[in-house]
């Protein structure tokens, strides 16, 4: 079975998700309310149940980091 740790193609894509919930973050400053930092998680966490099926145990490690 392909994962993460052992598919390139995974792992691009997978990465390039992180990459922008990286960018939806960096986007918040001290002055963002805090609906806009409850929307970058709603973001963050469609963001990673949308490529959830390419890994499904590493997405779900990184879902539960997040609760």
């Amino acid at each position: 079975m392909k994962t993460y740790l052992t598919c390139s193609i995974i792992k691009s894509k997978i990465d390039k998700v992180l990459h922008e919930n990286v960018k939806l973050f960096q986007n918040l400053g001290i002055d963002s309310t805090l609906t806009e930092k409850r929307e970058a998680v709603a973001a963050e966490k469609r963001n990673l149940k949308a490529v959830r099926h390419l890994d499904e145990k590493y997405i779900d490690g990184l879902l539960i980091e997040n609760k």
